[in-house]
């Protein structure tokens, strides 16, 4: 027989787990975030979005059309405060994304030591 989903979320949240899916890190993928893997795919717009998202990257860092198409999605970024920067993340080779798109180099060229990736 088939059941909802949601008693399993329902469940979690009871019990006070709480998944920061912006954060997460994939136990099979060697461990890369989300921004990992959008460096690793050279989603440039998907980094952009991530940073603006889950990280405290200051707002004059982010080219205005990011703020234009997180308007056209409707999400705006959060307070940070008492959250783990996703540039801070490190994959299963202990490679932040600022490192892995220096590794990767391409579309990357520019971003390294800018502060956008890194901390």
């Amino acid at each position: 027989m088939l059941q909802d989903d949601e008693s399993d979320d329902e469940d979690a949240m009871q019990d006070g787990q709480q998944i920061d899916i912006l954060r997460y890190q994939d136990t099979l993928g060697e461990m890369q975030s989300g921004l990992h893997a959008a460096v690793q795919g050279g989603s440039e717009e998907i980094v952009w979005l991530l940073l603006l998202l889950a990280s405290k990257l200051d707002y004059s860092q982010f080219p205005q059309e990011v703020f234009e198409a997180a308007k056209r999605f409707g999400v705006e970024r959060e307070d940070q405060s008492g959250k783990e920067d996703i540039r801070t993340l490190r994959d299963a080779q202990g490679r932040t994304a600022e490192a892995l798109a220096a590794e990767l180099g391409g579309v990357w060229a520019g971003w390294p030591g800018t502060g956008r990736l890194g901390v």
